[in-house]
């Protein structure tokens, strides 16, 4: 994970806080309470509709990297980037298949 967080922040980037959260960033009432991040890495494939919540997370120069793609089959690990002005790229680095980010109602409790 070191090594994931070193290639997202870029090169000559210092070490600096590292947060784990572990939160359902879908309620209001969390993301009321979250500050802007400088780097975000999920580990779960999101659908398009989630990526506007998780880049209102970032700060502005922030990087965002997620899979991209349908809860099952193929999903693209996406690199979005925040611009100082706010504005948003996006490019795909690679196919990988990876288990869905999901809300808390359509999960299942065993």
């Amino acid at each position: 994970m070191a090594g994931c967080m070193g290639v997202m922040m870029g090169a000559g980037a210092e070490g600096g806080n590292l947060e784990l959260r572990h939160d359902n960033l879908f309620d209001e009432k969390v993301l009321s309470t979250l500050g802007a991040f400088d780097v975000i890495h999920v580990g779960a494939a999101a659908t398009e509709d989630m990526i506007p919540v998780l880049t209102q997370l970032l700060a502005p120069g922030g990087r965002l990297v997620v899979p991209v793609g349908p809860p099952l089959g193929l999903q693209w690990l996406t690199v979005f980037d925040k611009g100082l002005d706010g504005s948003l790229s996006r490019h795909q680095e690679v196919e990988v298949r990876v288990m869905p980010l999901t809300r808390p109602a359509s999960q299942i409790v065993w």
